[in-house]
């Protein structure tokens, strides 16, 4: 029900659909071209245009854009690149979580996931916005925030048109569609479409039990 408003031009594929080959040194650049152009040309990926610094960059730039998919996961048949990869998926079948926050316990299938999660301790916030300041844990959470500056709404509502900066509020806005609301209260039974008013009301109706629950019997006819 819901899709990016951009959505990527499709790749076009050979007639045989050969495998692409490794990336080869670049042409020799012109006479008295520059010391960056001649290192452009010689780490240039011939897929995508992309350039590199080091050949050994572009060298692992294929590999993770371009390579065969040749590691399967036994459980599941989703294939990887990297053997690297599979590893940290296989953990999701056995549960396994290696790496440890050692000032909370928390654990993860990932180092990239604990180092996220350090900052909530740490504090640190190395994603900082350029146009107010606002430092942000997570890429992510800076590409969100960025959203409210441009004001782009990648995310449209396919039944009304409506737009959204996130897909999590599309999802939450698709309820007033389907009618659907996920939220129940323990207390009374009544439902709601987000958590936070669920939350609300719980506070209201939890109180109402606590009330009637220490009331005198001789108050009830």
């Amino acid at each position: 029900l819901f899709r990016p408003l951009l959505t990527a031009e499709a790749e076009e594929t050979e007639p045989e659909q050969r495998e692409p080959q490794a990336p080869a040194p670049s042409k020799e650049p012109a006479a008295g071209a520059s010391a960056a152009a001649v290192m452009q040309m010689h780490c240039q990926c011939h897929l995508c245009v992309s350039t590199f610094q080091a050949q050994m960059s572009l060298s692992m730039h294929f590999k993770e854009r371009y390579a065969p998919k040749t590691y399967e996961c036994a459980e599941c048949q989703k294939t990887f690149k990297q053997k690297g990869s599979l590893t940290v998926h296989e953990r999701m079948h056995t549960g396994e979580k290696p790496y440890v926050c050692l000032d909370c316990g928390k654990c993860f299938r990932n180092g990239g996931n604990l180092t996220v999660h350090r900052r909530v301790h740490t504090g640190e916030q190395p994603y900082k916005c350029d146009a107010c300041g606002t430092g942000f844990s997570q890429k992510g959470s800076l590409v969100v925030h960025l959203r409210i500056h441009t004001g782009q709404k990648p995310y449209e509502c396919t039944q009304c048109g409506k737009r959204f900066s996130t897909r999590g509020n599309l999802v939450k806005h698709l309820r007033v569609h389907t009618g659907d609301r996920p939220y129940k209260c323990s207390q009374c039974e009544k439902t709601f479409t987000q958590r936070g008013s669920l939350t609300v009301h719980m506070r209201s109706c939890s109180k109402a039990a606590h009330l009637a629950c220490c009331m005198p019997d001789a108050c009830f006819p």
